[in-house]
């Protein structure tokens, strides 16, 4: 997409053919790769989890005191719920 709006002219300046070039060398040497694979770190679960925090805040009429709570509890299930996934369970995941 960068390189057809470059062929056409007047889009992109020249600081931004250089970001273009310095980030696609890095996308090369695998730089920008997810490091553990069971890390949710791709844009359609971001939004799940965006979703799932907003319902948190719809749901519960609280204080920022109930929402932290609520919020330490979401994260530590879904910590949880993604570890069993994993190929290798904690001694302590499989102890529960």
């Amino acid at each position: 997409m960068f390189e057809k709006w470059a062929e056409k002219g007047g889009v992109w300046s020249a600081a931004a053919s250089k970001v273009h070039a310095d980030q696609f060398a890095h996308i090369k040497k695998g730089c920008l790769m997810r490091v553990w694979q069971d890390i949710r770190s791709d844009r359609s679960r971001i939004e799940g989890l965006h979703k799932a925090w907003n319902g948190i805040m719809r749901s519960f009429a609280s204080g920022l005191e109930m929402f932290l709570a609520l919020g330490f509890d979401f994260v530590i299930h879904r910590n949880i719920r993604i570890r069993f996934r994993s190929q290798k369970p904690s001694k302590f995941l499989s102890s529960i």
